[in-house]
């Protein structure tokens, strides 16, 4: 192999390279995005329907505070 097929081969492998990180990078921002605001709506949903009655502020507060 010449020195210019070695410098092509790597250079390729670079870009290649690269186009996997910016993809997974970019993969892993809207599948976490996207997840993870869908489990907080349903976590959101399931505590509405759990504390719907009547809260005390008083209760709240010990809730925190525990």
């Amino acid at each position: 192999m010449s020195q210019l097929d070695i410098s092509i081969f790597y250079s390729h492998l670079l870009g290649l390279l690269l186009v996997l990180y910016i993809f997974s990078h970019f993969s892993v921002i809207i599948l976490s995005t996207y997840y993870y605001n869908y489990k907080l709506r349903n976590l959101e949903e399931k505590s509405e329907t759990i504390f719907f009655g009547k809260v005390n502020k008083i209760d709240t507060l010990n809730k925190i505070l525990e």
